[in-house]
């Protein structure tokens, strides 16, 4: 049974009252569109308006809830000023593809310095065009305003930021240089203004030293397409966990017939049928050890200093998968192409991994 106030508004807790109201009034979700009004107590508005396509109410977040992830998801109608309370911690997804949304939306800083969750926020409000602050207090803006095409504010990323990967991306009318309070926690920040087609590449960002990043490094995400130079500078000044020594040792490879142009073939060989000759090239270089990557039966190398390991494609954090070379000893013949290996070889090989793509 539904429930109103004295001013006639719909009262809800959950997304389960307006399913109950539509239910009672013969209507769908997408055409609900009546005012409401949230209890004090409440404390999660998670998917409260989800896919209530036609509503456009003001709606006011009381200062309990802790919670609003996809909250508006795709009220694609909806263009109301909203203020999220201190209280709040995850704001993911709350306005994911409303379309329509151009009004102020006003987040408040949380006090006791909780973390917050702003990823994937505004995706997809493609009117969006408004200032927004980002609060002091440790944030994940992961494709924050991705694919909002209309935005093009003065923007600030504040030093709690410490993921903004795609933060920008498909925001095709953005022109105005985003400024940065650059933390070196920062490194979740791969394709930032990937597809921002009217920002240029060649202007920078001034850290707190003073020193100067052009926004290459943060424009595209797309390493192969970046020169030789570009390559290197990726992990000087973006992947700062890669040891420099050996990037330098495989961009000479990579671009060895042209500082310009990365080598696909080369790429290519060393990844698709040879990667063993390759780790053990790093090895023999390096020291070091060489491991498989379980499942995908790709063979790479592993430095004595850091977490990751290297291939052609260069380095990479995730070691989660990584085994021991020896674990595959009975199987080299597979990678070292220098003898007619039986096929039942392959079959057995792959039922060790757990795979049945062998791509060696």
């Amino acid at each position: 049974m539904c429930e109103f106030d004295e001013l006639g508004r719909l009262i809800v807790r959950c997304e389960e009252d307006i399913a109950t109201y539509c239910n009672e009034s013969g209507i769908s979700i997408g055409d609900f569109n009546i005012p409401v009004v949230i209890p004090d107590d409440v404390t999660s508005c998670d998917n409260l308006f989800r896919l209530c396509e036609s509503f456009n109410q003001r709606v006011t977040i009381p200062d309990g809830v802790i919670s609003c992830k996809k909250m508006f998801y795709g009220c694609f109608s909806f263009n109301q000023p909203v203020i999220i309370p201190s209280s709040v911690v995850d704001c993911s997804r709350m306005f994911y593809s409303c379309f329509s949304l151009n009004s102020e939306i006003k987040i408040r800083c949380n006090k006791d310095n909780a973390e917050r969750h702003l990823e994937y926020m505004f995706f997809s409000c493609k009117s969006f065009n408004r200032p927004f602050s980002i609060p002091n207090n440790r944030c994940n803006c992961n494709f924050m305003f991705a694919l909002c095409e209309s935005f093009n504010r003065k923007f600030y990323i504040t030093s709690g930021v410490y993921r903004c990967k795609g933060m920008f991306e498909g925001c095709r009318s953005l022109r105005k240089q985003p400024s940065f309070s650059y933390n070196y926690s920062l490194h979740f920040i791969e394709g930032i203004f990937q597809g921002c087609e009217r920002l240029s590449p060649h202007i920078y960002f001034i850290d707190e030293k003073g020193n100067a990043y052009p926004y290459i490094y943060l424009y595209n995400g797309i390493k192969d397409n970046y020169n030789k130079n570009d390559w290197i500078s990726y992990y000087r000044f973006i992947d700062k966990r890669a040891n420099m020594e050996v990037i330098k040792f495989i961009a000479d490879i990579l671009y060895h017939s042209n500082d310009d142009k990365l080598s696909k073939d080369i790429q290519y060989l060393f990844s698709n049928g040879y990667c063993y000759y390759f780790a053990n090239m790093l090895k023999d270089s390096f020291g070091g050890s060489v491991k498989v990557v379980y499942g995908v039966y790709h063979i790479v190398w592993c430095d004595d200093n850091s977490k990751g390991y290297y291939d052609i494609y260069g380095y990479h954090e995730d070691n989660s998968r990584l085994v021991d070379i020896d674990y595959i000893k009975e199987y080299l013949d597979i990678y070292k192409h220098n003898r007619i290996v039986d096929e039942s070889m392959f079959k057995i090989y792959g039922e060790l991994m757990g795979t049945n793509n062998i791509n060696t």
